[in-house]
């Protein structure tokens, strides 16, 4: 045989290996698996159907109003690569936690849903200050949880929300030229992990799991909250549009950001696939849509879910709202 056949046939085994023990890692270290299993069971055990009887066709927000014209307005949290050792740290806990399912026992405060701003408006607040202020109100409401708690943060969820959007501003996926090496593919699969900590991402599904009834409005404020913040003298995040489409493209375009959200469950992978759509849209307006992202066949992928699901509170909207993109850009 060839040197270069043996050669060939090294890598592509290489490869192999490497791709199946992501995917058992991903499965098998107990935190989170054991936090995905809990996850799927409440998602199969909401309620909640698209276009019930009294439910809002506008996920909070400004009433009647789509700020930025793109609709009700995020990415969400993932799964990271831990370090085995950490896992294993947990596994107690976690078989537990797990073992409870979903009877989870803590003190339970109403979470403010995003209040409409219509007509709320006086002469010193704008709608940013509005909106900044529910975001506000929402992290003293997870402070006041049980499970965020445990996590004894200093100076709370909200300086630690900022903290996050800093650190991934900082440290952005690999978009173009992924695939060249097995060195960048592997960044990638793990960005998020080593963009922000596993600390902080276990925070983000803690929110998901817990907070799975408000998801959807918690998503749509942060993202309006975002596109303002970057408009403002005085931003609290920072955060630019470069940086924002960086994301929406990461999980659109790429494999490490496909992967993310193949190991989540239907609702995190709609959401964040819909706020990512919204989000390169966006930057195609600003005429940044650098790396020519073509968000039609997403959008005809995205409707065919969200059209399957039936536990989106405001999936009317979401239809609504990636029909009115897919008219402008085929108009």
């Amino acid at each position: 045989m060839k040197k270069s056949t043996k050669s060939a046939i090294y890598i592509i085994v290489i490869i192999l290996v490497l791709a199946a023990a992501v995917a058992i890692y991903f499965d098998r270290v107990p935190q989170f698996a054991a936090k995905k299993t809990a996850n799927n069971a409440a998602e199969r055990g909401d309620n909640h159907t698209s276009g019930g009887a009294g439910e809002q066709t506008y996920p909070g927000g400004i009433a009647g109003k789509n700020t930025g014209g793109t609709g009700p307005a995020g990415p969400a949290g993932t799964r990271p690569s831990g370090m085995p050792e950490e896992g294993l740290k947990a596994e107690k806990k976690e078989e537990r936690d797990n073992a409870q399912g979903q009877a989870i026992v803590r003190k339970r405060i109403t979470p403010p849903h995003p209040e409409s701003t219509a007509g709320r408006a006086r002469e010193h607040e704008s709608e940013y200050d509005l909106i900044s202020e529910q975001v506000k109100r929402f992290c003293r409401y997870l402070d006041e949880q049980d499970y965020i708690e445990n996590y004894r943060f200093a100076d709370g969820t909200y300086i630690r929300g900022l903290e996050i959007v800093e650190r991934l501003s900082e440290r952005r996926p690999v978009i173009s030229g992924e695939t060249e090496n097995m060195a960048t593919l592997t960044a990638n699969i793990y960005h998020l992990y080593r963009a922000i900590g596993r600390k902080n991402i276990e925070l983000i599904l803690d929110v998901f799991l817990y907070e799975r009834n408000e998801v959807e409005e918690a998503m749509d404020l942060i993202y309006r909250w975002l596109l303002l913040d970057m408009e403002q003298s005085n931003p609290a995040t920072g955060i630019s549009i470069e940086a924002f489409y960086e994301y929406g493209a990461f999980f659109l375009a790429t494999l490490g950001g496909k992967s993310y959200l193949a190991r989540r469950n239907s609702k995190t992978r709609i959401l964040t696939t819909y706020y990512s759509i919204l989000i390169v849209d966006k930057a195609e307006s600003l005429r940044r849509n650098k790396y020519g992202i073509n968000i039609r066949p997403h959008i005809q992928m995205l409707v065919d879910d969200i059209k399957n699901y039936r536990n989106l509170k405001f999936a009317d909207w979401y239809l609504k709202t990636l029909g009115e993109i897919s008219s402008r850009l085929n108009g």
